[in-house]
């Protein structure tokens, strides 16, 4: 009798292992099924990070590219205001000959000169201020770009 129960006892143990097998079988499968979605996801999230990854390259590159650009543009600025002050200094000793030669023949020619001049000096006077105005502005705009790249880690 002890062996008949252990019998039935030993079947109704099997049954209960096969539907545990079975239930780990089925678990197993859902696994093996959210490791594929997983797989999915996790290559459209390396797709979406290469893509701004490159997105973020791009536009450091035309950051860096209108940065250079803008100092470009800044030292041909400069090289021309400095082009000018020294053609204006040319001509402040050309002026200061013409002065000396005037007050030798006389007050009219000295007169004559000077009202010759001002229009010259007094035009050239405003373009330099515009420039140096022009200069600043852009300076200041260099500034502000290299702070905003900075503070948003996109220069070293």
């Amino acid at each position: 009798a002890s062996l008949m129960m252990d019998d039935a006892e030993l079947s109704q143990r099997q049954a209960c292992l096969k539907l545990e097998a079975a239930a780990l079988q089925q678990a197993q499968a859902g696994l093996s099924e959210r490791c594929i979605q997983l797989q999915a996801s996790t290559a459209l999230l390396e797709g979406s990070v290469q893509a701004a990854t490159a997105e973020l390259r791009a536009l450091v590159a035309w950051r860096e590219r209108r940065t250079r650009q803008a100092e470009h543009e800044m030292h041909e600025s400069v090289a021309r205001i400095e082009a000018a002050a020294a053609e204006r200094e040319a001509q402040g000793a050309k002026l200061a000959r013409a002065l000396a030669t005037m007050r030798d023949g006389g007050l009219e020619r000295l007169a004559a000169a000077v009202e010759e001049q001002a229009p010259q000096i007094a035009e050239t006077r405003s373009l330099l201020c515009d420039t140096l105005r022009w200069r600043d502005t852009a300076l200041d705009e260099l500034e502000s770009m290299r702070s905003e790249l900075l503070s948003q880690s996109l220069l070293p």
